[in-house]
């Protein structure tokens, strides 16, 4: 049999791939973590097999040493294959509208964090949209203005939210529609803290969203 094996910079790099997701273990769904310790082997063997292609498709004889290409697609592959994982696990352990994914923009960043500080304004467990949007539209740029309620519960219903079918008065504003305050809320918040975390931690060492990007891939 053929053996290859990393190189010492591409072990290392290989390594702090490896701690980097173990650390963020704990921010994943628990029937999801038992998948991490595969996703690395699985990693190196994809690598291999990466390896091995990409030399014989030039008519040369295989490296004894895991080429660092290689290694990146193998890690960007597990990177997509494990967002595509969470999903399937979601939609399997939760009703499937209520654990559809959230695109993570920069959008839906800027919504989290106005819903993070209009937390304490909920009026009976309920926040207008007419209040919704003026909060977010503070924040926003020009060019990510919301022009109107109705555009602003558009989006809110785009990431599972749920809006009141009746309306009523909330926050100053009368007899308007309203965002429920519940567990989908709850959830769309810990979706975006979770997203932005792993982004942190993997630019911290050393992976540009370029390199890994699996929020776009998920």
């Amino acid at each position: 049999p053929l053996y290859v094996v990393p190189a010492r910079n591409e072990r290392k790099r290989f390594i702090n791939w490896r701690n980097t997701l173990n650390e963020l273990y704990s921010d994943l769904p628990a029937p999801f973590r038992g998948f991490l310790p595969k996703a690395y082997g699985y990693a190196i063997r994809l690598a291999g097999v990466i390896h091995a292609i990409s030399a014989l498709h030039s008519g040369k004889d295989i490296p004894a040493e895991l080429s660092r290409e290689a290694m990146e697609h193998s890690m960007m592959a597990i990177h997509f294959y494990l967002a595509q994982a969470v999903d399937a696990l979601s939609l399997l352990l939760h009703d499937g509208e209520a654990a559809r994914p959230t695109e993570v923009s920069s959008r839906t960043i800027l919504l989290a964090n106005v819903l993070l500080k209009l937390a304490a304004e909920t009026d009976n467990g309920r926040l207008a949209v007419t209040h919704v949007q003026n909060a977010y539209n503070r924040e926003a740029t020009p060019q990510e203005h919301v022009p109107t309620p109705r555009a602003l519960g558009s989006m809110l219903r785009a990431c599972g939210l749920n809006i009141t079918t009746g309306k009523h008065d909330a926050n100053g504003h009368r007899a308007c529609r309203c965002l429920i305050w519940d567990e989908q809320t709850t959830a769309f918040l810990e979706n975006i803290r979770q997203s932005l975390h792993c982004q942190q931690t993997l630019a911290l060492h050393g992976f540009s969203d370029e390199d890994m990007d699996f929020d776009e891939s998920a």
